[in-house]
């Protein structure tokens, strides 16, 4: 069920209008459709004799009726129109539709008045039909409430039916570190770990090998500055040592292996010994408090029905068993719902510190303030193309400084699985948004709409 998908009334007049006035005519022959059709600024489909051209794909085009095809392999059907002179390809993929014409239409550049659920509407299926993306959700926050969730597409491109629903879970990927930081920021502030005493000591013995990570601390963690790579040599599962690639605390690099230590860390100061232990103290905790009460970070039986499978870059299925998380790892292992996922952002924005599961407020603000300048002007596209400014890191959250003044503060994520994720949230106006996909081409999505959705 959607929250909240307006379309004022006037844009009802004016689209109700343009049926009217603009001049429509199916097209039947394949022939007339030869030529290049704009689906994205970076993808074009070329229709040329029974070819079927997008991206780097070339398929066969097939006849599925008069005046329908469907394109070979791809999981695209298509018909077309004549409007006002122009072609116009009316494309179907993984449930959703689009408009595809020889040029970009005009809304993509003229937006500012145009609803944000509506853009989202028109923006989405575009994007996922260019970069083979089956399965997009999103949730939108506007003055500190979750004000719309927005779905598209499919949880699995086997399943047609399998459409995607408020309730379905996605991981979250890198995004569960800053939910697991918040949580080891609680322990900060009660005194049982503090952020500047070397992890090794609560640990009582080495982690790795190398001497330097004796240095290394949970603000060293979550700033990114321990020295580890992201994954140690080979992959955290063959255990081997991890490597410290400079000196803790002088150089940026993120980090999955330096949040897995501090996890371990933290498991060790409270006689955590599984992961299941782990898992259900973050949700008694937290995530519950926090209204995330189909979010953990091991598998739970119900997303049996609910868990959007991962997809490749082709848009076929990632793996065709199903790999599922039954470990915890605070780095990637998070599932969630982009509405579930909101909750924690409202938390982070919040003013009042006064509920028991809250970080007291200077804590809070050293968690979503910079703390550390990655020397990056790498900042994400947004409404005003543009913003120009540098990237910053809190605490286990990435913060863009804008020049203009403001932050945008969020993370991103990327799993192996058959995910892309992206959440962020403005402190200034109380607005953000949360994204995510089930395919290991969503980035590009996920960046188109949050230069369209998010101020």
């Amino acid at each position: 069920m959607k929250l909240f998908k307006p379309l004022s009334f006037a844009i009802v007049l004016c689209l109700c209008f343009s049926v009217y006035a603009q001049r429509e005519e199916a097209i039947t022959d394949l022939k007339e459709l030869e030529g290049y059709y704009k689906v994205t600024d970076e993808v074009d489909i070329l229709i040329e004799s029974e070819r079927f051209s997008m991206g780097n794909t070339i398929s066969l085009i097939e006849e599925a009726g008069k005046g329908q095809w469907k394109v070979s392999g791809l999981n695209i059907n298509f018909s077309a129109k004549k409007k006002n002179g122009e072609n116009i390809l009316v494309v179907e993929r993984y449930g959703e539709s689009a408009e595809i014409g020889e040029e970009l239409p005009e809304y993509l550049n003229n937006f500012k008045d145009i609803p944000l659920e509506t853009l989202a509407d028109l923006v989405a299926p575009r994007y996922m039909i260019a970069n083979n993306v089956p399965g997009v959700s999103i949730a939108l926050i506007k003055d500190h409430k979750v004000t719309s969730d927005l779905q598209y597409g499919l949880k699995n491109i086997t399943d047609p039916t399998s459409k995607v629903d408020v309730s379905t879970v996605f991981e979250a990927c890198s995004m569960s570190k800053p939910l697991f930081a918040y949580f080891a920021l609680k322990l900060v502030e009660e005194g049982k770990l503090d952020l500047d005493t070397p992890l090794v000591e609560y640990l009582g013995k080495d982690y790795t090998e190398d001497p330097r990570h004796r240095k290394i601390t949970a603000r060293m963690v979550l700033t990114h500055t321990s020295g580890f790579p992201n994954w140690r040599p080979g992959g955290r599962k063959k255990g081997g040592p991890i490597p410290v690639l400079f000196e803790p605390g002088t150089k940026h690099k993120y980090s999955g292996e330096g949040i897995l230590f501090l996890q371990r860390t933290v498991e060790k100061i409270l006689g955590i010994s599984s992961s299941s232990e782990m898992d259900s103290l973050m949700y008694e905790s937290l995530l519950k408090p926090l209204g995330m009460t189909h979010s953990h970070y091991i598998w739970q039986d119900e997303y049996n029905e609910t868990y959007a499978d991962g997809h490749g870059n082709t848009g076929d299925l990632r793996r065709k068993k199903r790999r599922v998380y039954k470990e915890f790892n605070a780095a990637f292992t998070l599932y969630a719902t982009p509405v579930e996922y909101a909750h924690f952002l409202l938390e982070l924005m919040k003013t009042d510190r006064s509920a028991p599961y809250s970080l007291e407020e200077t804590l809070w603000k050293t968690m979503t303030t910079p703390q550390y300048d990655t020397n990056s002007t790498a900042i994400l596209p947004r409404r005003d193309r543009t913003a120009t400014g540098t990237r910053h890191f809190g605490l286990a959250l990435r913060i863009d400084r804008l020049d203009s003044g403001g932050l945008r503060v969020g993370h991103t994520g990327s799993n192996g699985n058959g995910f892309r994720c992206i959440s962020e949230y403005n402190p200034e106006t109380g607005n953000g948004l949360v994204i995510m996909t089930n395919s290991t081409k969503g980035v590009p999505v996920y960046r188109a709409l949050l230069s369209y959705l998010e101020d």
